[in-house]
């Protein structure tokens, strides 16, 4: 979420109806040892064009933003 807002990204972090997963133009899933993995199709019905320009963004830039920002390493 971190990550998200250094974009100015709107976002909102709630249970979602499944009309509105249906509806989305991209989804992503976070992982703690993966990082964010693009949503390709939920059924055969409903695939996306992933990764949407938000995910792709999310992902060049998520490694660098977890070593520069993690109190870990310090």
């Amino acid at each position: 979420m971190d990550l998200v807002k250094s974009f100015n990204i709107d976002f909102e972090e709630r249970n979602i109806e499944v009309w509105e997963l249906l509806s989305a133009d991209e989804i992503f899933l976070t992982h703690t040892s993966v990082g964010i993995v693009p949503v390709r199709r939920i059924v055969p019905n409903f695939t996306f064009n992933a990764p949407g320009i938000t995910t792709e963004t999310l992902i060049n830039y998520w490694q660098d933003f977890i070593i520069n920002n993690n109190t870990y390493w310090d």
